[in-house]
């Protein structure tokens, strides 16, 4: 019983390590320009949309409670595809609405297991609550909601699945190791 533990168990967590945890992700980098003013550069990455990664949106927090997200000036500074990826920038509302970064492919989506950075947006921030993570969401061209999530901060935390085999295919080895030299 054990032996045969011993076996299934590696190939439960390999299996675990190797699915991705979601449709598409954005990362992000914060930088500060000085004065106030800030940008966000972003990364998305299609990891299960078949057909094609063709529209997001990136929220700005709206002001809530007693944290003060003060946000103004919000506007695209860099985009890796003008002439395929058109984008709107819609600033925070009297009505303590949120900002948002509308993003739509025109004519070619982001391809399965494809990713693209250099969506840049710079905005002024005089808020007192901390500037960090954002909600998304991914939509396929009849405005059905995709996916959702915040963005994370650096590189994408899918594993690669080439990466997740080479171990899982060590962790056999040392097992069949360990067996060889419990026999001899």
């Amino acid at each position: 019983m054990k032996k045969g533990l011993l076996f299934i168990f590696p190939f439960i967590i390999l299996l675990s390590m190797v699915i991705p945890a979601g449709a598409a992700q954005i990362s992000y980098t914060l930088s500060e320009l000085g004065g106030g003013s800030w940008e966000y550069s972003y990364t998305i990455t299609n990891n299960n949309i078949n057909s094609g990664l063709y529209w997001f949106d990136i929220y700005f927090p709206e002001l809530s409670g007693t944290e003060s997200f003060n946000y103004s000036s919000i506007t695209e500074t860099a985009n890796p595809d003008p002439t395929n990826w058109s984008a709107l920038v819609f600033e925070p509302s009297a009505l303590d609405l949120g900002g948002i970064y509308d993003v739509l492919a025109l004519n070619t989506p982001l391809a399965l297991n494809s990713s693209l950075g250099g969506f840049n947006v710079s905005f002024t921030y005089a808020g007192n609550a901390a500037s960090g993570a954002q909600y998304f969401e991914i939509y396929d061209l009849d405005l059905n909601v995709l996916e959702t999530g915040y963005t994370a901060a650096g590189a994408s935390p899918v594993p690669e699945p080439g990466t997740m085999m080479l171990m899982g295919s060590g962790m056999l080895g040392l097992i069949g190791l360990r067996r060889k030299m419990r026999k001899g």
